[in-house]
């Protein structure tokens, strides 16, 4: 998964909070289903099926382990 922009957006966040500024940053997950970057409306407010959260809520299945790569790719930066 690349980082579209990402590094650079935190380094500027942390050189701004350098300089006495206050940073908010808050993410908005994509569906497990789509790939970044996805629009607000069509991945982020969008909805999975009846199979696909059974599949998400499902420990080991593919799509379970590609929202925890999802996650785990915000939670290193």
């Amino acid at each position: 998964m690349t980082d579209h922009g990402r590094d650079a957006m935190i380094a500027e966040a942390r050189r701004q909070f350098s300089a006495g500024s206050i940073v908010e940053l808050s993410w908005r997950a994509v569906r497990p289903t789509d790939n970044e970057p996805a629009g607000m409306i069509e991945s982020v407010q969008g909805k999975l099926t009846d199979g696909e959260w059974q599949e998400l809520l499902t420990e080991g299945s593919p799509l379970r382990k590609r929202w925890e790569a999802q996650v785990d790719t915000i939670a290193a930066t």
